[in-house]
């Protein structure tokens, strides 16, 4: 070896010797950011905060709107109806708020695909009622996603949505109007079976799901956060795209399809996605309790110079403020104010950037599931 190799040598060999403390003493003392904060505390105001809150108020709705049809199918008239979409209005507003939460017990008993499926097949609806089969909640449960839900009952209540009395004829003097006012009671039955069994599960009298929650705080596929995200990122997503997209024509060569709008006989497709909004800037705050959002601030989280949970939280009111500029149902404004429109579109496609990919990288989680849309 040559004299002026050997500090070389050994300038090289401190250095690796130096690198590999280093690299054990942050092995062993000094977790990555996103492990350092405390998640418990997170995943236990998610689920007090929003989640337990969310399934009970529907739970109680949809008892509510069970009552409702009861009470209607007894006796038909435009009050009864009135109230009866009153009631309905309401649950559809609580759903709205739980349907993002697509883990858990609400994923495995399909909740979303038994009482939220849509578009419905009014012809195979209209076909079970004139039958002769069994109609009750049992059958409901058992039947195919396209004749139940909430959208099933929409189509009953808002068949001619701008003529009540034509409504309340169909459950009175038309034909087979027992069997219909039976379907009725069964979906409403069927709705209000599912959430409450949705809410119990969650309890701590019942499966006690929130403790489950809260405990599986690994930063794995399989942790709460990483599946809370994933849901929340998947429900942004879906709303772009089904909600949006689809009856903006975007997927059909630019011509607008209004009859693909979600509840487009009632007119509250808008209200849909406003609560879907709010409910995911529950989730980013869970008020002043902790929420995501101090999860990227405490790991440094930055979009262009500034903190990325204020981006999003900005970019949640351009998505309500977005919504709002629409000045007619979403049915109609596909057709007549299509910038407003595709406003609301540009707006949740912005946030599924600032959500699936800088929130999920600073938080460390995985997204897992697949949108198929080509983003």
């Amino acid at each position: 070896m040559k004299t002026w190799e050997r500090p070389l040598l050994l300038a090289a060999a401190t250095a690796m010797a130096a690198m590999a403390l280093l690299s054990a003493c942050k092995k062993d003392d000094d977790p990555a950011p996103e492990d350092r904060f405390d998640r418990t505390a997170l995943l236990s105001d998610v689920a007090h905060r929003v989640i337990v809150p969310a399934y009970d108020a529907l739970a109680l709705s949809a008892d509510s709107l069970r009552d409702a049809a009861q009470a209607f199918a007894a006796a038909p008239d435009d009050a009864a109806l009135q109230a009866l979409r009153t009631r309905w209005n309401a649950a559809r507003e609580r759903w709205a708020a739980c349907e993002m939460f697509r883990f858990a017990f609400q994923y495995e008993q399909s909740i979303n695909d038994q009482i939220a499926s849509w578009p419905i097949n009014a012809t195979v609806i209209e076909g079970e009622i004139g039958g002769s089969g069994p109609i009750d909640e049992a059958y409901i449960t058992s039947t195919g996603t396209t004749r139940k839900g909430f959208s099933a009952v929409e189509y009953l209540l808002y068949t001619a949505p701008d003529d009540p009395a034509a409504v309340v004829a169909a459950f009175t003097t038309g034909a087979h109007a027992d069997r219909r006012a039976t379907y009725l009671v069964s979906l409403c039955t069927h709705i209000a079976a599912r959430t409450r069994a949705l809410a119990q599960a969650w309890d701590t009298d019942g499966q006690n799901y929130a403790s489950t929650f809260i405990s599986n705080t690994q930063s794995d596929i399989s942790g709460s956060l990483n599946l809370l995200v994933n849901a929340w990122v998947e429900h942004i997503e879906y709303t772009r795209r089904m909600k949006v997209e689809i009856p903006h024509g975007i997927e059909n060569g630019g011509t607008p399809l209004p009859d693909a709008v979600e509840d487009r006989r009632s007119h509250r497709s808008l209200a849909n996605i406003r609560a879907g909004i709010r409910q995911w800037k529950a989730i980013l705050s869970c008020g002043d309790g902790t929420g995501i959002d101090d999860n990227l601030d405490a790991v440094d989280a930055r979009y262009e110079g500034s903190a990325l949970s204020g981006r999003i939280r900005a970019q949640l009111d351009a998505c309500t403020a977005a919504c709002d500029a629409i000045t007619v149902p979403l049915d109609e404004a596909v057709l007549s104010q299509p910038e407003a429109v595709d406003a609301l579109y540009l707006a949740i496609k912005r946030l599924t950037v600032l959500t699936k990919l800088d929130m999920a990288s600073s938080l460390g989680v995985i997204i897992t599931f697949s949108d198929n849309d080509g983003d």
